[in-house]
């Protein structure tokens, strides 16, 4: 990998209410940044869905322009689980996705709306 796309990928870190059933922490990796096609992918590499048996759990959100002011968020999650903890399957939700993808149309939405008042 060459140093300026490792300096480029980041960890995260994230910890869940008390309360949340299961999931406590989890930890992820940025393993793909690429601003020409407008792709990042995450990978948990501790906690979350790790401690539930998985053994992957990757998130790629794909920006596709539709026009000059606006875009599409297309997201992917990825996952393989032991055969053994198979039944936690149920527990994958891309309401986290959703709401990621919602924050960022916000947030763009606001920077948008900034600029224009300027």
């Amino acid at each position: 990998m060459s140093r300026s796309l490792e300096s480029s990928i980041s960890k995260s870190s994230f910890f869940f209410e008390l309360g949340t059933p299961m999931l406590t922490f989890y930890n992820e990796k940025f393993t793909i940044v690429d601003h020409k096609k407008r792709i990042k992918t995450t990978e948990v590499i501790e906690g979350g869905f790790l401690d539930l048996g998985f053994s992957l759990y990757r998130v790629t959100f794909e920006i596709i322009e539709k026009d000059a002011d606006s875009s599409i968020i297309k997201s992917i999650v990825g996952n393989e689980v032991k055969e053994e903890f198979a039944s936690n399957l149920s527990f994958v939700s891309v309401g986290p996705v959703g709401a990621v993808s919602e924050m960022a149309a916000k947030y763009l939405l606001e920077k948008k709306s900034s600029a224009s008042n300027q």
